[in-house]
């Protein structure tokens, strides 16, 4: 399975702007956690292989809450890490 840098930052770009929720967002994520558990997940470019295994961490427990109503990361913090992660060239 193939993980690109477009593919992660438009992840991202949709779930900020709503187009996908949380949970869509952490399936897609947890595929490919289960890809890499299998050695089966290919970088591309590889030599971003780090800033994509973050991403897909970070989106991986993006809809976990700390309560019923409430989720751990706010969306100011999803966009703040985008913005670290993918800072905008």
């Amino acid at each position: 399975m193939l993980i690109t840098e477009l593919e992660v930052r438009r992840i991202f770009e949709r779930l900020i702007g709503g187009e996908i929720d949380r949970e869509a967002a952490d399936m897609w994520a947890y595929e490919k956690v289960q890809a890499f558990d299998r050695d089966d997940l290919i970088f591309e470019p590889r030599d971003i292989e780090e800033k994509l295994w973050s991403s897909v961490l970070y989106l991986h427990g993006v809809d976990m809450q700390t309560s019923p109503t409430q989720y751990l990361h706010s969306n100011v913090d999803i966009e703040k890490k985008f913005q670290s992660l993918w800072p905008k060239t």
